[in-house]
């Protein structure tokens, strides 16, 4: 399968609310109970993948030389490969303009992206999603924390933001 993109309006409150809940350059992990329901909707978090996922990721990252906070959010989808059992990430990334103060209406959804990191081993020799879980209990982990994936995943979406929707 290959990737695949779409672009997606972003309602202005899906924005403020990750940068209400993370507030600074981070990763916040979400239990399914706890997901904001805003997140869940056809452009969104779909609902037919949301019941594939029992954890999600928000993150925030800043990049002032550009005068925005890029950020996503993603479900772990389980999955399989042969006997293994996998999560697989496929974030949705926008931005918030700090020199306007507010959401870009648009964002991008990659669903099979190519970056290191978005098919893991649930039982590999990486932090689990459940000792993130456990760790955060709600809270906010910084990027020097987070698991390479989630960086790795922001650094995708940064770049497919910039590539397809600055440039048009």
């Amino acid at each position: 399968m290959g990737t695949k993109k779409k672009i997606v309006s972003i309602p202005q409150a899906i924005v403020q609310r990750i940068r209400d809940d993370i507030q600074n350059d981070g990763i916040k992990i979400y239990k399914i109970d706890d997901l904001p329901k805003e997140f869940i909707g056809k452009d969104l978090l779909h609902p037919d993948v949301c019941s594939k996922c029992d954890t999600f990721v928000a993150s925030v990252s800043g990049s002032h030389m550009e005068g925005r906070e890029y950020m996503f959010i993603a479900g772990l989808r389980r999955d399989s490969q042969g006997d293994d059992q996998v999560t697989d990430l496929d974030p949705i990334g926008m931005i918030y303009d700090l020199s306007t103060e507010s959401p870009a209406p648009s964002g991008i959804a990659i669903f099979h992206g190519n970056f290191e990191g978005r098919t893991d081993d649930v039982h590999s020799g990486t932090v689990s999603v459940n000792e993130l879980k456990e760790k955060l209990i709600g809270g906010v982990m910084s990027f020097e924390e987070a698991p390479k994936r989630f960086i790795n995943a922001m650094h995708f979406v940064a770049k497919k933001y910039r590539d397809n929707i600055d440039n048009h």
